[in-house]
């Protein structure tokens, strides 16, 4: 006999949404961009965290995301990223800026460093 659990759909999902809460006026007078979030609701009809915040600066036409940030918030977003949370790469890491100081980093050649 296949026992059928009784569960409500919508408190246990995945979720891309356009938050229009966040369509607001900013301090300056600038019409702000709700964020394009992506995240799962989890035994809830609300989301709590959000896995990514895609911001738009219309200033400035730059972008911004949030991974792992869990409320939303237009401070801070001067970079093209913000991760709350460990970090794993599995490959190398280049830094490339403007004035011509490129860094790589091997991951190879970390663990011949000494402490």
């Amino acid at each position: 006999m296949i026992e059928i659990l009784e569960v409500n759909r919508n408190t246990e999902r995945w979720f891309i949404y356009k938050n229009h809460t966040f369509n607001d006026v900013d301090a300056r007078n600038v019409q702000r961009i709700g964020p394009l979030q992506i995240g799962y609701i989890d035994k809830d009809t609300k989301p709590k965290t959000y896995g990514m915040s895609f911001y738009y600066d219309s200033t400035n036409s730059n972008y911004h995301i949030d991974v792992n940030k869990n409320k939303v918030s237009y401070e801070d977003n001067d970079s093209a990223m913000s991760i709350y949370g460990d970090l794993d790469v599995h490959g190398n890491i280049n830094i490339i800026d403007k004035y011509g100081s490129n860094y790589n980093f091997r991951l190879s050649n970390l663990g011949n460093w000494q402490i």
